[in-house]
C-alpha cells in the first residue's frame, strides 16, 4: 500500500516510533528562532522605511503589524499560553518564532515588531546599505550600470537578502509558520495546526501586498501573470514539502496528526490537478518522491522525502519563469479571492513627498 493512500486512514503504525526534533537536512526548513548572529543583524521596519515609505506604510495597516500590540491581549492567545504553561507571549520561543520579529534593543534580545521586512527578506545590518547603493550619491536606480547591478545584487545575495527572484527562499518564510510544526503547541495548547485555506497568490496579493518600486511610491502594482503562475505551483510545492516535515512530527494519535494527514492527502490530489492541467516535469518528479513512500514509512523517510521535494522545488523555481505554464490560469485565484485587500500609497505624502522617496529610492 503507497504512502498516498495511507495517509487518509487511521494513523498509521509508525506513529509510536516518532521521537525527538526534527532535523533537516537542507539546514531551513524548522520555523525557530533566529540565531545569535542573525538577531544582532536585525535593523527593525523603520530602518527599512526610511526609503520604502510607501511599502511600510502599508505594512503597518497589516495584521503581521497590528498584532504586535494586539495578539498577547486576545483571549485565544490567553488560553493557548496557560496551556503551554507560557507566562509571557513575546518571550516564548513557540510564539516567538513565528508572531514578532526580534532584535537586540539595549544589549537584550526582545520582541521588535510583528512580522516585518526581516522576516521575510533575512537580517538586515549586512546588505541594508549596499541594497541602495547603484554606483554612488547621485546615482538613480535607473543609471545604474548592467556592471554595478550585477555586482551589488550578487553582494546582497552573499550578505543574506532574500529577494523576489528567490521564490523557493522567500516563500519558505511563509509556509514555515503557516503550518505549524509543533506539535504540542496544538494537542495540548489548543493552537491551530495551521491555515488550511493558505496559498500563496491570494495571499500575497491580497492585504500584504507592496509592491511599489516601479511606480516610485505611487502604486501597489500586482505582479504579472507569469509570476502569479510560478506563486501558484511554486506555493503547492513548499505547502505539500512543509505539510510533510510536519507529519514527520507526529508522536501520538490527536488534532495534531489527523490534521497533517488531511494536509498531506489535500496538497498532493491538488498537485495532480495541476499535473492534469499543464504537464511539469518538477511536479511529476514530486508525485513520484510521494508514491515512492510505503506504509511502513518514519520520521527520517518523510523527512528525507521532504529534503528531495525541496530540492526539486528550488529547481522548479529557478529554471522556469512561468511562460510556458498558461493552462493553469483558470485554476490561479482571482482578485476577489485575494486575502484582504492591498492597501495603496500614503495618502498624507505631497507629491514633494513622494519625489523625496523616489529620490531615496534611487540613491
Amino acid at each position: 500500500m503507497t504512502f498516498v493512500n495511507a495517509v487518509i486512514r487511521t494513523v498509521p503504525l509508525w506513529v509510536g516510533v516518532c521521537f525527538g526534533v526534527m532535523v533537516f537536512s537542507n539546514g531551513e526548513c524548522e520555523a525557530k528562532s533566529l540565531s545569535e548572529n542573525d538577531l544582532v543583524n536585525v535593523m527593525g521596519p523603520d530602518e527599512c522605511g526610511e526609503c520604502h515609505k510607501a511599502e511600510v506604510h502599508i505594512w503597518r495597516e497589516t495584521r503581521h503589524s497590528t498584532t504586535f500590540k494586539t495578539l498577547t491581549r486576545t483571549k485565544q492567545a490567553k488560553k493557548i499560553a496557560g496551556n503551554m504553561g507560557i507566562k509571557r507571549v513575546k518571550k516564548a520561543e513557540a510564539c516567538v518564532a513565528c508572531h514578532f520579529t526580534s532584535g537586540y534593543r539595549k544589549n537584550k534580545v526582545k520582541a521588535i515588531a510583528g512580522i516585518s521586512c526581516e522576516s521575510c527578506h533575512g537580517p538586515a545590518k549586512a546588505w541594508l546599505k549596499i541594497h541602495g547603493d547603484y554606483g554612488g550619491k547621485h546615482v538613480t536606480r535607473e543609471q545604474e550600470t548592467p556592471e554595478h547591478k550585477a555586482g551589488r545584487l550578487a553582494a546582497i545575495r552573499k550578505s543574506g537578502m532574500i529577494r523576489p527572484g528567490n521564490l523557493y527562499r522567500l516563500a519558505s518564510n511563509c509556509y514555515q509558520c503557516h503550518i505549524v510544526s509543533n506539535e504540542k503547541l496544538v494537542n495540548v495548547g489548543g493552537h491551530g495546526s495551521g491555515n488550511d485555506d493558505f496559498e500563496l497568490v491570494s495571499w500575497s496579493l491580497g492585504e500584504v501586498r507592496h509592491k511599489f518600486l516601479r511606480s516610485e511610491g505611487k502604486k501597489n502594482e500586482v505582479v504579472d501573470r507569469e509570476r502569479q503562475r510560478m506563486l501558484y505551483v511554486v506555493g503547492k510545492a513548499l505547502d505539500l514539502e512543509y505539510s510533510l516535515r510536519a507529519l514527520a512530527e507526529v508522536t501520538e494519535t490527536g488534532t495534531y496528526a489527523t490534521a497533517m494527514k488531511a494536509r498531506v492527502q489535500r496538497v498532493v490530489n491538488e498537485l495532480r490537478t495541476i499535473s492534469g492541467v499543464s504537464p511539469i516535469p518538477e511536479v511529476e518528479k514530486i508525485l513520484e518522491i510521494i508514491l515512492s513512500i510505503d506504509q511502513e514509512h518514519r520520521q527520517e523517510v518523510l523527512s528525507a522525502a521532504a529534503d528531495e521535494i525541496a530540492v526539486t522545488t528550488q529547481t522548479l523555481a529557478g529554471t522556469r519563469d512561468g511562460s510556458q505554464l498558461s493552462d493553469l490560469d483558470r485554476m490561479i485565484p482571482q482578485a476577489e479571492q485575494y486575502k484582504g485587500k492591498p492597501g495603496g500609497p500614503p495618502e498624507q505624502l505631497s507629491m514633494h513627498g513622494l519625489l523625496s522617496v523616489a529620490g531615496r529610492l534611487n540613491r
